[in-house]
């Protein structure tokens, strides 16, 4: 006779099952915590004057008025 088949008719006392103590593992798990560090910056601005050379073109006009024959006495002096 086959134990499987006499355990599969129940007729085989069940067995009460065995407890063992409980085992502890601990694992350390590490996880971010947030620290703030407050940094300040300031901004200083000097302002300056610089020279910067500008040109302003300036325009002139002249005029002359000659009468025939002052002309010739010119060239002559």
């Amino acid at each position: 006779m086959n134990n499987n088949s006499c355990c599969q008719m129940n007729r085989c006392p069940r067995l009460t099952p065995i407890v063992c103590p409980e085992r502890v593992c601990y694992v350390t798990r590490c996880f971010p915590v947030e620290q703030p560090i407050i940094v300040p910056y300031r901004t200083h601005t000097i302002n300056q004057g610089v020279i910067v050379n500008r040109y302003y073109p300036t325009y002139s006009t002249s005029e002359e008025t000659r009468c025939p024959g002052q002309a010739a006495a010119e060239q002559q002096m």
